[in-house]
């Protein structure tokens, strides 16, 4: 009997040694595939950090270009409402101008002198509008 336990002494070493051996073999691989992940997520989170920091200079120099923009477009706005305000003014001028010959002043001296006084002055009547004005 002692071969037959030497037999399977034997055989349990081999087994064990088997054993340890898959296990540090799986112990291993896992290890290594753990690594490979990590390596896979770190260049993945850099690769996510220089799209950020890409993204971020563009967004920077579209802020400039908008900045510019605005600076533009503002003095753009100024110069419109100049130019508005201008020919607003030159319009009112030209209507108040307007306004005068069609007073109600100026139409009762022309009826005030076509009934009443029989005086055909309408030309004197302009004349004297158009001077007042100068």
């Amino acid at each position: 009997m002692k071969k037959r336990e030497l037999k399977v002494k034997k055989l349990l070493k081999k087994q064990v040694k088997s054993f340890i051996f898959l296990f540090i073999y799986l112990f291993w691989r896992r290890k290594r595939t753990q690594k490979k992940k990590k390596e896979s997520k770190r260049e993945k989170i850099e690769e996510h950090l220089q799209s950020i920091e890409q993204r971020l200079t563009e967004l920077q120099e579209e802020k400039d270009e908008f900045q510019n923009f605005q600076k533009f477009d503002k003095e753009r706005r100024f110069l419109e409402h100049t130019i508005y305000d201008r020919e607003y003014a030159e319009i009112n001028n030209k209507l108040k101008e307007v306004s005068l010959f069609f007073s109600w002043e100026f139409y009762f001296q022309i009826v005030f002198h076509f009934f009443f006084l029989k005086d055909w002055r309408f030309t004197s009547i302009w004349d004297s509008k158009i001077k007042r004005k100068s």
